[in-house]
């Protein structure tokens, strides 16, 4: 997941000459050549719903990536699987995202014992209850994005510099957003959100990051939404890289194999 342990790996590259002499998309790029070249990947990880101060539910989950190649049509292909409460167990999330192209995600609800395509147009729809929204998972980014250098900032203790990122594709649920791109390592320490009418909306954290074979990783993300005081924390765990991972597992018809 790229703001979150999962969610704040953009895996996506692209000749950089299209972004020649742009100090954003390099900062940008930095973190994506951080994330890339791990073949394959599996984490535990535990959600957790807060509404203010007090917790709604608990999930915990497998996460399953592989990496888009060209032997597989250069699909970055990834997995959720709800595994607690028992209520949950059996969901999962299958997402394939071509790298400059098209993104395709289905929802299987134990519940229903369905499939369920998720429309581009339910981007900013929320997942499973939690502040994450479909667009906020999104892995393959890099050139996704425009990129604006703004300044430095200090989060957590932590220098970074600010950019400013602005959606290219359609149906995006932000107007704009604010990255923080940590000046030690690369890595990124917070993004804030912005609606469709330029405020506020939410801030993602992102910290505890430990190396996992020589390459920087997040054990631990927030994100908050301020207008609503509502927030989803991700806790992982084991999170194992250069790992062979059958395609199989990305089908839909592995979805329903609970």
């Amino acid at each position: 997941m790229k703001n979150s342990i999962a969610l704040s790996a953009a895996l996506a590259l692209i000749p950089g000459a299209a972004f020649a002499g742009n100090p954003g998309y390099d900062l940008a790029k930095k973190v994506n050549d951080e994330a890339s070249n791990y073949i394959g990947s599996t984490s535990d990880a535990i959600m957790t719903l807060y509404d203010g101060d007090k917790v709604t539910v608990e999930y915990k989950l497998k996460q399953f990536a592989v990496e888009g190649t060209k032997d597989n049509g250069n699909t970055t292909k990834s997995l959720i699987r709800f595994l607690a409460p028992a209520d949950s167990k059996g969901t999962a999330l299958l997402t394939h995202e071509v790298k400059n192209g098209s993104e395709s995600r289905w929802l299987y609800l134990s519940e229903t014992r369905q499939v369920k395509q998720i429309a581009g147009s339910a981007k900013s729809a929320a997942f499973k209850g939690s502040e994450f929204s479909y667009e906020d998972m999104s892995v393959d980014t890099l050139d996704k994005y425009e990129y604006k250098l703004l300044g430095e900032k200090t989060v957590n203790g932590r220098k970074c510099d600010q950019v400013e990122r602005t959606a290219k594709y359609e149906d995006s649920g932000y107007s704009k957003s604010i990255v923080c791109f940590d000046k030690e390592n690369p890595y990124i320490d917070q993004v804030e959100f912005l609606d469709n009418v330029g405020k506020l909306v939410k801030v993602s954290t992102v910290g505890e990051y430990k190396k996992v074979d020589g390459r920087w990783r997040s054990h631990f993300s927030e994100i908050k939404n301020v207008q609503t005081n509502k927030r989803t924390t991700l806790k992982g765990a084991n999170i194992k890289l250069q790992q062979k991972l059958s395609d199989q597992l990305f089908t839909t018809a592995q979805l329903q194999k609970d």
